[in-house]
């Protein structure tokens, strides 16, 4: 305290970490040295505000290239900055520093990295510098100015270029374009080169149909999908346009010029003319020698504007003068030749002009003819080349034309005009001769009796006719017209005097009518001449072709009479019937009469053949072996009844041919047979009529009796696996280490099989055989091999004499892990054949798979068996006359599973068990072929037989005297199935054995007979037998 200035100094000391701004409050006593102290001056409130320095960060900033005042975002925490400050300048710009902010200005034409330092500063203190890192950008490139095409007339095809000039490299990727306006069109420029370089070009090519003539404008510059960077800065360029070249002296004009030919000249002319040529604009180039024409001047070209110009052509001589411009002899002021002109045609002519033409004229008269002139005027004619058909001479400037003397058609003469200049080519006169009409005459014949189409001498003078007419007919007759002639026919018999009239006609008309008188003359007598024919036995009424000559004959009449039949008179003819069942020679004599006469008697010979019996059908319809047939054969020619008859040849096997000619049955056969069938009448006339029979395969027969033969084959084979697969199990195992070998023979009332089986472990028990046979269980090997074979002789009918065989032959290996569990595995291989009376089927297959074993309990043992295989199988079977034969395969799948128990009571063994069989075996599609006929599909089947049955065994063992083992045993079981394809328990069966064993050290031998019964019918007797020996 300074007592002078009573001004106290107080230091306080902030916590560290406490905040910027922060208010502190504080009490602070101050006790003053006075006589009388006052305890009010004691104590005053002091509020102290704290503040922190600021903290400055690094920053970074981009600018644009020539960029200015460009505004930095600075960092700054800690306390609040009341300003900020540039601490180090940067090296390519400058940084101004205004409150608490700073702008930033690179220097012109600068671009790349730059930085500067700043602090921040408040009560608190000033930062640390912190450092601001600028990128300046580099300079984008921009158009300077584009070049464009000079002032021009551009047309079609024509090429504008334009060149865009950058200041700097550009890079060019993809097409971009200048776009332009020509007229009212939007254009592009393309662009062609220039990348990597400042200057870019860009070309147009002038289209047809283009036009502007007032000058193209050049738009802007378009990416079109590309792109344009900087070489350097890698920065898109700015596409705006700068300093663009004047276009408006660029005047594209892409119309071709047209021209157009005419003069004022007449279409025939006789000195020079004047021809305007007029073109559609101005044009250069065009000479007199552009105009195209022949044998003439052309001169004094003249044009004011070079659109209209006139010339002078001076013919060389008379023609036809032909005029035109071609095209390409000129240009418009883009260099577009023009087009070619149309064609104009004078006539230059000095002599007369003459042409070619036609008349008419009547034939028989001198007819003048005027010719057909122009042009300048004609003084003569001339003939040039005379008339075919006539005569022509000049009268004047006509011509006298006479046909020739009846000559009606075409004709024609040449002729020629002159005057004082010359003469004319020559021209045709064409005329047209037309007749007169002809006149017909009376005329007057005779004509023989009996004329067929006379011909008629007509009178007709005049012009030729071109046809005649009959306008009025004959009365006795008729008459013919062909062309301008005319026949007559008188009616039949008739003699006497006829007429018509007729006329005559052609170009020129119709004559009037003229009479034609005719005499018929008299008939002479008829002439019957012999004849000779042939009819039918029991035929009737045959007309008989008679031979008359000489005059017609108003009848006919018998003069003798046949011997073997009759001749009747009908009209002008007869008639003759042969005596009924006759055959062979015949005569009689007739004779014609007429108004001229009678003839003598002409012989009729007749032959009265036997007659044709004819058989229907022709043919027979094919026929289907095994299908009942019917086809009745019928004869007809001849006198009912018929009796038919087989004359050679053989009918299929089952038809037969009866006598009223059905021919009926089945047939057994197929095949084309031939034979011959003969039809004999009432009268003993016969008739053949060969037949070929084509008796086609039965085609559905074949496919059901091979597919019962499939089914049934394998029906039989599943019963016969079910009975024969049983591999070994625990229960095996007891009492078989003692057993060397098994023989088992066995004979039912359909079915005998012997079967062999071994394995290790009977093998292994043969040395002691006799010490094992007692025991209840052996010490049985854990591994153990067998094998298994079985062949059965079976019928599966009532009929015993068609046997079949069936073998099973069988490999497994089995483990005895203990004594409740063994496992193996078994491959079973089976052949089998059934053969009947006209059917075979054999079939061979396999089945594999494991087995196992279980004791579930002491005494009760579980023994299943899961096998899958297949078979091939070949059926052959002879029906309806044919062999056929096919293979089928099939898969199979076959589950086994038995419960047994073992019950003992001292030397009595009951053994109950229950069983469970299933196999399903499923046959696909296949075919059937035979030597003479094509594949026959057979469909797939599927059969599966499953079983279950409940049973015991009951075995009493005796011991003999002399120590042989004796064993008689009793079994009973019961089942209900299917029977391979019915409803579960459709089928029972049942079976009872009855057997006994002997047993001594090293051998065994058993005997055993099988009763078997089914529901379904099924029965069977077997006997078993079995030895064993050690080995």
């Amino acid at each position: 305290m300074v007592p002078e200035t009573n001004v106290f100094q107080l230091t306080l000391q902030v916590a560290p970490g406490t905040a910027d701004g922060t208010n502190l409050a504080t009490s602070v006593s101050i006790w003053a040295l006075q006589d009388d102290p006052n305890p009010g001056n004691s104590a005053n409130g002091v509020v102290v505000s704290v503040s922190n320095a600021p903290v400055a960060h690094d920053v970074s900033a981009t600018v644009g290239y020539n960029s200015t005042g460009n505004p930095i975002t600075l960092n700054i925490t800690g306390g609040v900055p009341d300003s900020v400050a540039v601490a180090s300048p940067p090296a390519h710009g400058t940084a101004i520093a205004t409150g608490m902010s700073i702008a930033y200005t690179p220097s012109a034409g600068y671009s790349g990295p730059d930085s500067f330092t700043y602090t921040a500063t408040n009560a608190g203190g000033t930062s640390g510098p912190a450092t601001v890192t600028i990128t300046v950008t580099p300079q984008s490139p921009s158009v300077q100015s584009v070049n464009v095409p000079g002032p021009a007339y551009y047309g079609s095809g024509a090429i504008l270029n334009f060149v865009v000039h950058f200041d700097a490299d550009v890079t060019v990727t993809g097409a971009p374009e200048l776009l332009l306006t020509i007229g009212t069109d939007s254009r592009a420029a393309v662009y062609t080169s220039g990348s990597h370089t400042a200057d870019l070009s860009f070309s147009y090519t002038v289209q047809p149909g283009d036009a502007d003539f007032n000058g193209i404008t050049v738009n802007t510059l378009s990416l079109a999908g590309g792109s344009m960077t900087g070489t350097a800065s890698g920065t898109p360029v700015d596409l705006l346009l700068r300093n663009v070249g004047p276009t408006s002296g660029v005047i594209v004009h892409t119309a071709t010029p047209t021209v157009t030919i005419s003069t004022t000249a007449p279409p025939i002319v006789s000195g020079p003319f004047t021809l305007t040529v007029t073109f559609s604009e101005a044009v250069t180039g065009f000479t007199v020698g552009d105009v195209s024409v022949l044998n003439t001047t052309v001169s004094n070209l003249q044009t004011a504007d070079n659109i209209t110009y006139t010339l002078l052509l001076s013919p060389a001589s008379p023609q036809v003068i032909d005029i035109s411009i071609p095209a390409g002899v000129v240009q418009n002021i883009a260099g577009t030749p023009n087009a070619a002109s149309n064609r104009l045609s004078i006539t230059y002519a000095v002599a007369p002009l003459v042409s070619d033409s036609a008349v008419s004229v009547p034939a028989g008269t001198t007819t003048t003819i005027t010719p057909s002139l122009s042009g300048p005027a004609a003084t003569a004619v001339t003939v040039a080349s005379g008339p075919s058909h006539g005569s022509v001479t000049e009268d004047g400037l006509s011509f006298l034309y006479t046909p020739q003397a009846g000559f009606v058609g075409t004709d024609s003469f040449s002729y020629t005009a002159s005057n004082a200049s010359g003469t004319s080519a020559p021209a045709t006169v064409t005329i047209t001769v037309v007749a007169t009409a002809p006149v017909a005459n009376p005329v007057n014949v005779t004509v023989p009796f009996g004329s067929v189409n006379y011909p008629i001498p007509l009178n007709i003078t005049g012009d030729p006719p071109d046809g005649v007419a009959v306008p009025a007919g004959p009365s006795h007759g008729t008459v013919s017209i062909s062309g301008t002639s005319i026949t007559y026919t008188p009616a039949a018999g008739y003699s006497g005097p006829d007429s018509f009239t007729y006329t005559a006609t052609n170009t020129g008309g119709t004559s009037a009518p003229a009479t034609v008188t005719i005499t018929v003359g008299a008939p002479a007598a008829p002439v019957a001449n012999d004849v000779a024919a042939s009819v039918a036995a029991n035929s009737a009424d045959n007309t008989i072709a008679l031979n008359v000559t000489g005059g017609s004959p108003d009848s006919v009449a018998v003069a003798s009479a046949p011997a073997h039949g009759t001749a009747s008179v009908v009209g002008a003819s007869i008639t003759y019937t042969p005596a009924p069942g006759y055959s062979g020679p015949d005569s009689f004599t007739y004779t014609a009469t007429n108004a001229g006469g009678t003839s003598a008697p002409a012989t009729v010979t007749i032959l009265v053949s036997a007659p044709t019996i004819a058989l229907s059908p022709g043919a027979l319809p094919d026929a289907t072996a095994g299908i009942a047939y019917s086809q009745a054969i019928t004869a007809t020619g001849g006198t009912a009844p018929y009796a038919f008859a087989l004359s050679s040849g053989v009918l299929p096997a089952g038809l037969s041919l009866d006598a009223s000619g059905l021919l009926s049955g089945t047939p057994a056969v197929s095949g084309s047979f031939a034979f011959e069938v003969t039809a004999t009448d009432a009268l003993g006339a016969s008739g053949t009529q060969a037949y070929v029979l084509a008796v086609a395969e039965n085609i559905e027969a074949v496919r059901q009796r091979f597919d019962a033969l499939g089914q049934s084959f394998v029906e039989g084979r599943m019963s016969l696996l079910a009975s024969g697969i049983e591999p070994p199990g625990l229960n095996g195992r007891t009492g078989l280490s003692g057993r060397p070998g098994t023989v088992t023979a066995n004979a039912s009332e359909n079915t005998q099989a012997l079967a062999f089986a071994t394995s290790l472990a009977e093998i292994s028990a043969a040395g002691g055989a006799a010490a094992l046979l007692a025991e209840d269980r052996a010490d049985a090997l854990p591994f153990n091999v067998w094998i298994d074979t079985r062949l059965t002789l079976h019928a599966r009918t009532d009929d015993v004499d068609q046997w079949g065989e069936f073998a099973l032959a069988a490999i497994g290996a089995d483990y005895l892990v203990n004594d409740r569990f063994l496992a193996g595995v078994a491959l079973y291989g089976d052949w089998m054949r059934d053969v009947s009376d006209d059917s075979e089927v054999e079939g061979s297959g396999f089945l594999a798979g494991p087995y196992v074993s279980i004791g579930l309990v002491e005494g009760v043992t579980l023994d299943a068996s899961l096998f899958y295989g297949r078979s091939w199988n070949d059926a052959s079977a002879t029906m309806l006359g044919m062999d056929y034969s096919g293979r089928f395969e099939t898969d199979r799948l076959l589950f086994r599973t038995k419960l047994e128990g073992t019950w003992n009571a001292d030397a009595l063994t009951i053994r109950p068990n229950a069983t469970f069989f299933l196999m399903n075996e499923e046959a696909g599609a296949y075919t059937v072929n035979s030597a003479g006929g094509g594949p026959i599909d057979v469909p797939g089947f599927e059969k599966t037989d499953y079983r279950l049955g409940l049973g015991a065994t009951f075995e009493y063992a005796y011991v003999l005297d002399n120590g042989v083992d004796l064993t008689p045993e009793l079994g009973i079981s019961i089942a209900g199935g299917n029977g391979g394809d019915g409803d579960f328990f459709s089928v029972g069966y049942g079976k009872l054995t009855a057997g006994v064993v002997l047993a001594g050290d090293a051998w065994r031998l058993g005997g055993r007979v099988e009763l078997d019964a089914g529901t379904s019918g099924e029965r069977s007797v077997s006997a078993r037998g079995t030895f064993g020996v050690g080995f």
